[in-house]
């Protein structure tokens, strides 16, 4: 059987910076469906906005 992992946005607050409970809604509702696993920061492309 294969396995179903998917993309997840990151969501940022109005400040720019990562918000932690929005990004937890996010997963909470992406696992609700029975997902394998979650792909962060790669797919759509918000790590150009973070830095270290």
């Amino acid at each position: 059987m294969a396995e179903v992992i998917v993309p997840a946005v990151t969501v940022f607050d109005h400040n720019g910076k990562p918000d932690p409970e929005d990004n937890r809604r996010v997963i909470e509702y992406l696992l609700s469906y029975g997902i394998d696993g979650i792909l962060v920061l790669d797919f759509t492309g918000e790590f150009t906005e973070l830095s270290i």
